[in-house]
């Protein structure tokens, strides 16, 4: 009876811990910033799909790859922060790089490092391209009024 009941219980434990995986799994892949996982000795662990898109990884960039081979010219200073967290334990606070062409064109990323539990370190990306492109956008059509306000030939016509 008593083993019984101690299976039982092992197999609810099991079974929740499976549904645990599967969830973090879930958000894993469904969140819209990019996590490159890195084990202790600095190679690709677990990438997501956001980061695979970001960076223009496709299938063929597996697990145990070397991370040095791997990111694009412009992120790779953020090697030695990757590993730097690793070996602190302590994450690096968010850095900005520019890379491409990723899919035709450059891409701005924010980033940051930080270490995971069991050792190694992820690298965790926020693609700010949109967001860059709009600000610069917004701040082009300031310039005009401000033109239009210095001149008084402009204010006339303007009015």
């Amino acid at each position: 009876l008593e083993q019984r009941r101690l299976a039982e219980e092992r197999d609810r434990y099991a079974a929740e811990m499976e549904r645990y995986r599967q969830t973090l799994e879930s958000i894993f892949h469904g969140v819209g910033e990019g996590i490159v996982a890195v084990d202790g000795g600095g190679r690709l662990d677990q990438v997501n799909a956001a980061a695979r898109a970001m960076l223009g990884w496709d299938d063929r960039v597996r697990a145990g790859a070397p991370l040095e081979d791997l990111l694009p010219e412009g992120l790779r200073p953020a090697l030695e922060f990757v590993r730097g967290a690793a070996a602190s334990g302590r994450p690096v606070a968010e850095r900005r790089a520019e890379i491409g062409p990723v899919g035709g064109s450059r891409r701005i990323l924010v980033w940051t490092a930080r270490p995971l539990p069991a050792g190694g370190a992820m690298l965790i990306l926020r693609d700010i391209t949109r967001l860059t492109r709009l600000e610069e956008e917004a701040s082009g059509r300031r310039i005009a009024p401000d033109i239009v306000a210095k001149s008084p030939q402009m204010t006339e016509i303007f009015r």
